[in-house]
């Protein structure tokens, strides 16, 4: 699960993370430009990703692409090292 926040707490489901950003599918439609605050675990760990990202793409069903725009140096470090040990493994 995804936490976000525009004017009310949303949550979503992550669909796909990287470095850059993530795909999300939210409960609620989002509008592209919108800079939304969010939060998440990160899969299979104790850490707890959150920051801010731009709506960069959206549909009619909830869908959208998030561009990270304020992650901070200790959540980019865990979400690296979570996406390096998920493609070895």
């Amino acid at each position: 699960m995804v936490y976000l926040t525009k004017t009310t707490d949303t949550p979503g489901f992550l669909l796909n993370l990287s470095e850059s950003g993530m795909a999300i599918q939210a409960m609620e439609i989002l509008q592209q430009g919108w800079r939304i605050e969010f939060e998440f675990p990160l899969p299979k760990t104790k850490v707890e990703i959150s920051g801010a990202a731009d709506v960069i793409w959206c549909d009619s069903t909830g869908r959208a692409g998030l561009k990270f725009a304020n992650l901070c140096e200790f959540d980019r470090y865990h979400l690296r090292r979570w996406i390096t040990e998920t493609q070895i493994n």
